[in-house]
């Protein structure tokens, strides 16, 4: 996301924070919508996006001012135990799955 630093969840969290580097000022982003507690967040390009335990992959998006998350995918479930993809490493993405 150009410009701006994003912090997203922590454990039990759904919280979400953008810093603006060039005004350098905080505000408080859309929530994500469920905890992000063994979920990841990345990058690809100008674009950010978060990965749920669940396999749900959404993108931060911003339009007119306003910054939301969208769904835009939905990868299979991955797990920190058990025959599920595990939680490490990261599952690779490229942009034709997330349809950028």
């Amino acid at each position: 996301v150009l410009n701006t630093l994003v912090v997203t969840g922590g454990w039990g969290r759904q919280d979400v924070e953008l810093y603006d580097l060039t005004m350098k000022t905080w505000t408080t982003g859309p929530s994500l919508p469920s905890v992000m507690s063994k979920g990841q967040a990345l990058t690809m390009g100008q674009n950010m996006f978060a990965i749920f335990m669940s396999g749900q992959v959404m993108k931060l998006t911003r339009e007119m001012d306003q910054w939301q998350w969208n769904t835009v995918t939905q990868i299979p479930k991955w797990a920190v135990r058990g025959n599920n993809r595990p939680l490490l490493p990261a599952p690779q993405l490229s942009e034709h799955t997330l349809a950028c």
